[in-house]
């Protein structure tokens, strides 16, 4: 650990991070359309408390959602009110908190390890790919991320230095209040079993039960409760849904569409952490030996706050790829301080073999990766191999051979210094040239201005079996599903001219039986706005 810092390079290092971050996660941050499925219904549940002027019940098509809680929300809705209803302001909040934890990150890793592994493991974090993208989305996990994580940084601070102070024990118990208000009972559960089983390895128990328990537990209600009451009295099903339904049975039983392996996270961490990926096992095996040779309670902490919640998620039967993200910022530490560790004069030969194969295996996963998304694109998706894209291509895989180049001869700064730019490439790539393509599958929002126009006031949107969120949100109309062909066949029989949504798939099933009914009068992705008279007639 570094013994002093100047105040001139604190400021220099803040200001690095600074403008890296703001590039990273706000570089064309409203350019592209909300995406189904997720994204959009919670841009449009945020629209839709707003427009009530309702900061209680989230609602989604005019119907209670009681999928995730209000804090979300919150700060969405605070967004529109700042600076309009608009993809930008919906964003906004994630790549705010993204933001902050990296500069959580930054604080823990300097207070315990120094200036310069504050510096990389908040840097390690800010390019890891799931972490980005998840930055740079209306996403709840984001939130329960940052809070669990101020949650766990105040109280190994407390631990650094004795005890906590009135603030300090305030804050942390309000900050685990806001992570219960972000994603439910989750959000005390997860730094609860980290902080445990710290405690019980440590026996370090005063640090939680002492004599200003109470007061904590005061604090952490008055934070996380009011919410949850005042939902459970306008709506009686709630707790039964949420609590019930939607947290413990989420854990205990098999979600048919979240059904998968113990080792499910497994490759979730492998490409979500990447390009620091390879770098895991090297970081957690040197951490490990660190722990016991100089039983660290840092150390204990920081590899119980990464390992603790992928062991409780792998063995949760229902499985997401983004309920990992709060394992991110421990592990970006771990990871940092194994890269801060080769800088200094004491790192051995087994470091250096340790890091001279990470890099190799991070230049064969980035080859295998890009070998299999060509031919994956070629098979599929043909339209999107270009001169663009094998371009790109052929840059990752320099990135990659430096890496290979730079890790082979022990350059640490410069093997560090190209996979943080490798991911800047990408993003920069990303954001002009292949995510405006794809969002044309993902969004609605092109047609949505066709629909607008043709709609009356109060007139809903219809669809059949699937709904499109995006619709609804750009609209501003209510939607309806027609979710049988019979349905469809009748509602096309009405006198007045009539719309509806309908994917490419199911038009191309029943265009024959309803071939006199169904004309297209535009398309935008996988979906198609038909009518039951010409286009001509409109």
């Amino acid at each position: 650990m570094e013994k002093s810092s100047f105040p001139g390079q604190e400021v220099k290092a803040v200001l690095i991070i600074f403008c890296i971050c703001l590039f990273i996660f706000f570089y064309k941050l409203g350019d592209r359309p909300l995406w189904e499925y997720d994204e959009a219904k919670h841009a449009q549940v945020a629209k839709e408390m707003l427009l009530r002027g309702d900061w209680v019940t989230p609602t989604f098509n005019g119907e209670p959602f009681y999928d995730k809680p209000a804090l979300h929300f919150w700060l969405v809705m605070l967004s529109f009110l700042t600076f309009g209803v608009n993809e930008f302001s919906a964003r906004f909040p994630s790549a705010l908190l993204g933001m902050g934890g990296v500069f959580l990150v930054y604080a823990w890793a300097r207070s315990v390890y120094g200036r310069v592994s504050g510096v990389l493991s908040c840097l390690v974090l800010a390019t890891s790919i799931e972490y980005v993208i998840l930055s740079q989305n209306i996403i709840h996990d984001m939130s329960l991320c940052f809070f669990a994580t101020l949650s766990l940084f105040l109280f190994h601070r407390a631990y650094r230095q004795g005890g906590f102070s009135l603030t300090g024990w305030i804050l942390f118990c309000a900050s685990l209040g806001l992570a219960v208000l972000a994603k439910g009972p989750i959000g005390v559960v997860l730094p609860g079993l980290i902080i445990f089983s710290f405690l019980l390895i440590t026996r370090k128990w005063g640090l939680i039960f002492n004599r200003r328990t109470f007061g904590g537990v005061l604090v952490f209600f008055m934070v996380a409760l009011p919410w949850y009451l005042a939902m459970a009295i306008r709506n009686p099903d709630f707790i039964q849904s949420f609590l019930m339904q939607g947290n413990l049975s989420r854990f205990l039983s098999k979600h048919p569409n979240h059904q998968e392996r113990f080792y499910f996270f497994l490759p979730v961490l492998l490409i979500g952490f990447f390009p620091w990926t390879t770098f895991i096992p090297s970081a957690l095996l040197h951490h490990s030996k660190q722990y016991r040779i100089g039983r660290s309670p840092d150390t204990l902490f920081l590899l119980l706050a990464a390992i603790v919640p992928f062991l409780f998620f792998s063995l949760s039967t229902t499985k997401l790829a983004t309920y990992v993200l709060p394992i991110f910022p421990p592990l970006s530490i771990l990871v940092g301080t194994f890269f801060s560790c080769g800088l200094r004069t004491e790192a051995g030969r087994g470091w250096q073999q340790h890091f001279r194969y990470s890099c190799i295996a991070l230049f064969l996963l980035l080859t295998l990766g890009l070998l299999g998304g060509t031919w994956y694109l070629s098979e599929h998706f043909p339209i999107y191999i270009s001169f663009f894209s094998l371009t790109l291509m052929a840059v990752l895989f320099l990135c990659g051979l430096f890496v290979f180049y730079f890790g082979w001869k022990g350059r640490i700064l410069a093997s560090y210094s190209t996979l943080a730019a490798l991911i800047v490439v990408t993003l920069f790539c990303g954001a002009n040239y292949i995510l405006p393509q794809v969002s044309h599958f993902k969004s609605a929002k092109e047609l949505s201005q066709k629909v607008k126009t043709l709609l009356s006031p109060g007139e809903p949107v219809v669809f059949y079996r699937d709904l499109r969120e995006s619709l609804l949100f750009y609209t501003g109309h209510a939607g309806r599903i027609i979710r049988k062909k019979e349905q469809l066949a009748s509602y096309l029989d009405s006198p007045h001219q009539v719309y509806c949504i309908i994917k490419d798939n199911y038009y191309e099933q029943l265009k024959e039986l309803l071939k006199d009914k169904m004309y297209i009068i535009d398309r935008e992705g996988y979906f198609l706005l038909v009518s039951n008279k010409p286009p001509g007639n409109i």
